[in-house]
């Protein structure tokens, strides 16, 4: 993985799982979504999302099971990570990634959760480096999104 998509990872991971160290944020489970599926990892990947990408990437087990390991997180997020950072710049990249490629590029997005904080999360993430904050806290407070 090279260094510009390591810091991109650093900074997806500093938004979708705060609060947890390295180690354990491998291991983070979201809540549930409308559709009945719950976000896991450091990279908080919803389970059809992670079978897409693992699949792409080569990475399902032999026998088509999903491998949450750490090091398969990690190659799956950097796997995704490059493809959208390869057709878009990292600003669009992280919209991309916390909201649905449709999202891209609408400025009124909001993320899973329904908030509508999707641009100040991904300025947060990279603007040339990651903000030492929590940019879900501090986009919450600046924009009074509760």
């Amino acid at each position: 993985m090279n260094e510009r998509t390591a810091r991109f990872l650093d900074g997806i991971a500093s938004v979708e799982t705060s609060g947890y160290s390295r180690e354990d944020s491998y291991y983070a489970e979201g809540v549930l979504n409308d559709n009945g599926e719950r976000a896991y990892g450091r990279y908080q990947f919803l389970p059809s999302t992670y079978r897409e990408f693992s699949e792409k990437a080569g990475l399902l087990n032999e026998d088509g099971s999903l491998d949450w390991s750490p090091d398969t997180q990690d190659a799956v997020a950097a796997y995704w990570a490059e493809d959208l950072l390869s057709r878009y710049d990292a600003n669009h990249a992280a919209r991309a990634w916390l909201g649905g490629e449709g999202n891209v590029y609408n400025d009124g997005a909001a993320d899973a959760n329904d908030c509508s904080r999707l641009w100040c999360k991904s300025s947060c993430i990279y603007g040339g480096r990651t903000i030492p904050i929590n940019c879900t806290w501090f986009c919450t407070s600046r924009h009074n999104v509760s």
